[in-house]
C-alpha cells in the first residue's frame, strides 16, 4: 500500500513538472510584434472602458430592484480617449485596437447602453450620445477583404498572420447588438433635429450629424449575412441580420426619409447626402433585378416563375430545331440558288437550320477543301 502511494505521488510530481516545463517553453517563445503591441494596449483600453461606467442595481418607488447603466464621472474624457486609441489603427494593418475593442465588448456593454440612456436627456447627454455614435460608425466601417489582399499583394506586403475572420465576426456581432437594442431608432432620433432645419438654418455640426448617422446606416447595410453552416442560434441569427435590418428601417420610417432624400436629389436641400443615400439603396437591393423592384411583393415569385418557364420554353424550341423529325428515315431533297448557281441538298438539317446556315456550311467546307488541295491547311 505504501509503495502504491509513493508511486502515485511520484507520478503527480512528474505531471506537474511536465506542465511547468510546458509553461516555461511557452513563455520562452519569442512573441511577435503584434502580440507585444496587443499586450501593451489591452490594459489601458480595458481600464478606460471600465471607467466609463457599468450596470448597477437600483430601487424604484415601489422598492423593486431594476438594473440600469450608471455613467462614470469622466465618461466624456473616456470616449475621447477611445477615439484616440482607435486612430492608431489607421497605420496598423492588423487592426490591434479593433480586436481589443471586440474582446472587451465595448460596443454592446457600454456604447449602446450609454447612447440609449443619455439621448434626449440634456444638451450634455446629447453630446455623449453623439460621441458614442461616432465610435459606432468607426467600428462598423466596411472591411473590403478582397481589395486589401489585392493591394497588399501588389505592394508585396501580404501577411499570413492577419485574421480577417475575427474582424468580420466582430462587425456582424455589432450589427446584431444594434438591431436587438433599438439603437437604430436612437440614431435616427439623434439626427432628426438637424433634419428638421432648412438648408440655411443648418450649421456645419448639423450637416456632420446627418452624415454620421447616414454613413452608419450605410455601414450596417454593407455587412453581408453569413451563410448558416450549423443549427446554432448564433449561426442562424447571423444569416438573417439583413432582413431584420430592412424590417427595422421600414418600421422606424427610415426608409421614408431615404426616399424623401432621393426625391430631392435634383435640389440643393439634401445634395450633400445623395451619394450615401444611393449607396444605401444599392446595398439593400443588391442581387435584385431592377424590373422586380416595381412589382408588388406578393407577385415577385409569380414573375420569377413566369421568367423561368419562358426560358425553359425557349430552350425547348431551340433544341427542337436541332433535332431530327419523325420523318428522318425518309430522304430529303432541297434545291437552293445562290449567286446564279444551283445547289441540291440531301440532308434534313437543311430544313431545320434554314437556307442561310446551310449555304454558309457549304461555303466553309469548300474553302477548307481548297486549302487542303493547295497545301495551306
Amino acid at each position: 500500500m505504501a509503495r502504491k502511494e509513493q508511486h502515485d505521488e511520484g507520478r503527480e510530481e512528474t505531471l506537474r513538472s511536465e506542465e511547468d516545463s510546458e509553461e516555461e517553453q511557452q513563455q520562452s517563445k519569442p512573441r511577435t510584434a503584434q502580440e507585444r503591441k496587443k499586450e501593451a494596449l489591452y490594459v489601458p483600453i480595458a481600464s478606460i472602458v471600465s471607467a466609463m461606467g457599468g450596470f448597477e442595481e437600483f430601487l424604484d418607488e415601489n422598492d423593486e430592484t431594476y438594473t440600469a447603466y450608471s455613467l462614470g464621472d469622466q465618461v466624456i474624457g473616456c470616449l475621447k480617449d477611445l477615439k484616440r486609441f482607435w486612430k492608431m489603427d489607421e497605420k496598423d494593418d492588423d487592426r490591434t485596437v479593433a480586436r481589443i475593442f471586440y474582446e472587451v465588448g465595448v460596443l454592446k456593454n457600454d456604447l449602446i447602453p450609454i447612447l440609449m440612456s443619455t439621448l434626449g436627456t440634456s444638451p450634455k447627454g446629447n453630446r455623449i450620445a453623439l460621441a458614442c455614435v461616432e465610435l459606432i460608425g468607426a467600428m462598423t466601417w466596411p472591411i473590403n477583404v478582397a481589395e486589401e489582399l489585392r493591394d497588399a499583394q501588389l505592394l508585396d506586403e501580404l501577411k499570413k498572420t492577419i485574421d480577417y475572420t475575427t474582424l468580420i465576426t466582430s462587425q456582424l456581432s455589432y450589427k446584431a447588438s444594434i438591431l436587438h437594442s433599438g439603437a437604430l431608432r436612437a440614431m435616427f432620433q439623434l439626427m432628426t433635429p438637424s433634419l428638421s432645419k432648412t438648408q440655411r438654418e443648418r450649421s456645419e455640426k448639423d450637416n456632420n450629424v446627418i452624415s454620421l448617422v447616414l454613413y452608419t446606416f450605410r455601414n450596417l447595410a454593407a455587412m453581408k449575412d453569413r451563410v448558416s453552416t450549423s443549427d446554432s442560434a448564433d449561426a442562424i441569427e447571423q444569416s438573417t441580420l439583413q432582413s431584420e435590418f430592412i424590417r427595422q428601417l421600414t418600421d422606424e420610417h427610415i426608409f421614408d426619409l431615404l426616399i424623401a432624400i432621393a426625391h430631392q436629389s435634383e435640389t440643393s436641400e439634401y445634395a450633400n447626402w445623395n451619394m450615401v443615400t444611393l449607396d444605401i439603396f444599392h446595398l439593400i437591393f443588391r442581387g435584385v433585378k431592377p424590373s422586380e423592384l416595381m412589382i408588388p411583393a406578393d407577385k415577385v415569385d409569380e414573375k420569377r416563375l413566369t421568367d423561368l418557364l419562358d426560358v425553359e420554353n425557349a430552350q425547348r424550341r431551340a433544341e427542337a430545331r436541332k433535332t431530327t423529325t419523325r420523318h428522318s428515315r425518309f430522304g430529303t431533297t432541297v434545291a437552293l440558288k445562290s449567286g446564279g448557281r444551283s445547289y441540291i441538298l440531301h440532308k434534313q438539317s437543311a430544313l431545320a437550320q434554314g437556307a442561310e446556315k446551310s449555304m454558309d456550311k457549304i461555303k466553309k467546307s469548300k474553302g477548307k477543301k481548297v486549302k487542303q488541295d493547295v497545301g495551306l491547311a
